[in-house]
């Protein structure tokens, strides 16, 4: 007799068959896995006839906290459970001391979220650089992220809760500091933003000057080749140091390339793709709400970056969630906010556009989604369906159609970048360690069932 048992679905085992089966629980951990004329019994009974179940949703790059602060962790994390998502990456940045901050926002989260969750801590001082043991020993963090673009005018970024935080920038000698202090963790990575800020900065300014005012200059200002050069330059620094990176939110076919390059040398370099930049592009996007960083590219970069996912070139699938308000998008298109709200959109997106349209197995999905972040993350016991790990699982009715619409999901953003898309592939229900948190739309969990994951 198991606590909770699932039977009759379609299990999708990363890199692996799909094939029927029945899932046992007990204290919140995958018990037994058998085949269809293997009964189990449980408690709870779910009768997953016709469903697919996936391993949880990994969101590797969320940027929870920069809007409204606590408050994300509470209807973001909700939101982001009815779209199949079960643990959450997001990012601690301040000029300061990471002390009290990771301890209030560890709080709060186990007060508020109901997934689980944990950190990227973001170097900006030599003070970061020296925590770094403890960063990893002490708090359970072992990923870094480290900004390129965080110099001169742009050495500014909103901190949690919205706040804009000034500081004097870096350089390319602490960037080759931090790297190799990441390098003495064997299970820590660091992970870039990669463009380079100093063409952008110029590129900027000639445009301003010509009056330019609008999405094609905008993405003018932050050409692919600054982010090729970013890639090259940060494969080159983590190829010196010996350290594992990963290049976040790649963005152009070129850049793809670039970074493919460096693979044959440094096995621990991985790429990261968010799905803004496989489904939108500068044809689609021609208005501020469309304004991400870096931008969107062209359809035949969108379609690179696919068969990258299909061929594994890239590594893991996020969606850089950016909590805003439309308000704040609207007016120039040189004022400082970007970004878009995309946690709930990670599985039916991949499923709409990578399975259904472009032949993407469901076992890839599932190494992308949920396997490969946990691995390169060391989120123990998450991202698969094997006996001993946690049971997070979405159960999907592929077939189910619908719309994306910012009025159908609470969240803290009052717009979304699909609105009116058409998608197939429905996440029905999210079970975090064993308990459903949402189901048809609806929140089956009280505030707080999230927890910290120390790595």
């Amino acid at each position: 007799m198991f606590d909770t048992a699932i039977s009759g679905a379609q299990l999708v085992f990363p890199g692996g068959p799909v094939h029927a089966g029945n899932i046992g629980i007990n204290a919140g951990k995958i018990a037994a896995i058998t085949s269809n004329d293997v009964p189990l019994e449980g408690k709870t009974r779910i009768d997953a006839t016709g469903k697919h179940l996936f391993p949880g949703v990994i969101e590797p790059h969320s940027h929870l906290g920069i809007g409204c602060g606590a408050e994300e962790l509470d209807i973001d994390t909700k939101a982001a459970a009815q779209g199949g998502v079960t643990t959450v990456l997001f990012f601690l940045r301040q000029p300061t001391a990471y002390d009290s901050i990771y301890a209030e926002v560890k709080e709060l989260g186990e007060a508020k979220s109901v997934i689980d969750f944990s950190f990227h801590i973001v170097l900006m001082t030599d003070e970061h650089m020296q925590a770094i043991p403890k960063y990893v020993e002490e708090f359970g963090v072992t990923s870094f992220k480290f900004y390129m673009t965080y110099r001169g005018r742009d050495a500014r970024m909103a901190g949690f809760g919205g706040q804009m935080l000034e500081f004097t920038g870096i350089d390319d000698g602490f960037m080759l500091d931090c790297f190799k202090a990441i390098a003495q963790h064997p299970k820590a990575v660091v992970i870039v933003h990669a463009e380079d800020i100093e063409i952008v900065n110029r590129a900027k300014k000639r445009l301003m000057d010509a009056g330019r005012d609008d999405m094609e200059a905008w993405a003018l200002s932050r050409p692919v080749f600054a982010e090729v050069e970013g890639v090259r330059r940060a494969l080159s620094f983590a190829e010196e140091a010996g350290c594992s990176i990963n290049i976040l939110h790649l963005t152009s076919k070129a850049a793809l390339k670039e970074a493919v390059s460096f693979k044959n040398r440094n096995s621990r370099m991985f790429v990261e793709v968010c799905h803004p930049y496989l489904v939108l592009n500068e044809e689609t996007g021609k208005t501020n709400l469309y304004k991400v960083r870096p931008p969107l590219r062209k359809p035949e970069d969108n379609e690179e970056l696919w068969r990258g996912v299909a061929d594994g070139r890239v590594y893991t699938i996020g969606s850089d969630h950016v909590p805003r308000k439309l308000e704040q998008k609207m007016g120039s298109v040189w004022k400082p906010a970007a970004g878009a709200a995309g946690t709930p959109f990670i599985l039916p997106i991949v499923l709409t556009e990578g399975y259904h349209k472009r032949g993407l197995s469901l076992s890839r999905i599932a190494e992308v989604l949920s396997l490969n972040p946990a691995k390169l993350y060391n989120l123990p016991s998450k991202g698969d369906l094997k006996i001993g790990y946690d049971a997070d699982l979405v159960m999907v009715d592929l077939n189910k159609e619908y719309e994306l619409s910012a009025k159908s999901i609470e969240q803290y953003s009052d717009h979304i970048i699909y609105e009116g898309m058409k998608v197939k592939g429905r996440p029905e229900m999210t079970m975090v360690r064993g308990k459903v948190v949402a189901e048809n739309g609806v929140i089956k969990s009280e505030n707080g069932w999230g927890r910290f994951v120390s790595r």
